[in-house]
């Protein structure tokens, strides 16, 4: 509501041309949109499609009879994104523009150092409290043994990490607050369990990722081939130990679903 009424205050004291603003098919965006579209018509809407998109997204999806305001300009992150945008979420081809992903930084090849003893786990947390508490639910499975790794939790800068859940966890770890780059280099493996624009940027860097699926139904991984990403994971069997039985300990009750 804020954020239409600052909409609303801007365009009647002011001549807006372009309009330009993050879209992830929001509420607020919409509404932005239906005050431009209301009291001024001539103003351009450009919306920038910030975030990784996976198929628990739903909310770019969009059906054949769906009504609601649209931008005129749909920046994507890059020719993956648009094309999901267009050929998945129903998006019109000629408003969707393949652009570049602003908050990455451009490709760095580095040499890997050799693996550390121990070995550095950097678990990245993010989408919601449900999901750190599914995500440590399964490491305390999986590190619940004594072993050589050195474990940092991260969480997402908006969604801390609330004491009831560190209580919870059974293994030794720390919690990870550094710059982006300090942790990735920090790392010698990355497990996540969402959708975060910081595990594009670990394998971009080299770093190999290992997806923890704890969705009940949908991925929310923003990798489209699951199967090749499991011939990478292969390697990481010497990190991550035991791997059996991985699905079931995913979910407090064993069951997926």
């Amino acid at each position: 509501m804020m954020n239409s009424l600052t909409t609303k205050k801007i365009v009647e004291q002011n001549d807006v041309e372009r309009f330009i603003l993050p879209y992830e098919n929001r509420g607020w965006e919409r509404a932005d949109m239906m005050v431009l579209r209301a009291l001024s018509r001539q103003t351009r809407v450009i919306g920038y499609q910030h975030a990784a998109i996976t198929g628990k997204h739903t909310e770019y999806c969009l059906s054949a009879a769906e009504a609601l305001p649209l931008p005129d300009v749909l920046v994507s992150m890059g020719e993956v994104t648009a094309h999901m945008l267009t050929h998945r979420g129903g998006y019109p081809e000629g408003i969707v523009k393949s652009g570049c992903a602003l908050r990455q930084k451009g490709g760095e090849v580095k040499i890997l150092p050799p693996r550390r003893q121990p070995a550095h786990v950097l678990v990245l947390l993010s989408t919601s409290p449900d999901y750190y508490a599914r995500t440590l639910f399964a490491l305390n499975k999986i590190f619940k043994a004594p072993g050589g790794y050195s474990i940092r939790l991260r969480a997402h800068p908006l969604i801390p990490l609330k004491n009831d859940l560190r209580k919870t966890i059974v293994f030794p770890y720390g919690e990870d607050h550094s710059l982006e780059d300090d942790a990735i280099d920090w790392a010698d493996v990355v497990l996540y369990s969402s959708s975060t624009t910081l595990v594009l940027n670990c394998v971009q860097r080299g770093k190999p990722v290992f997806y923890v699926p704890v969705d009940d139904y949908l991925d929310s991984t923003p990798f489209t081939s699951r199967r090749t990403l499991n011939g990478w994971f292969a390697p990481l069997m010497r990190f991550i130990r035991p791997w059996r039985n991985w699905v079931a300990w995913t979910q407090p009750d064993g069951k997926r679903g």
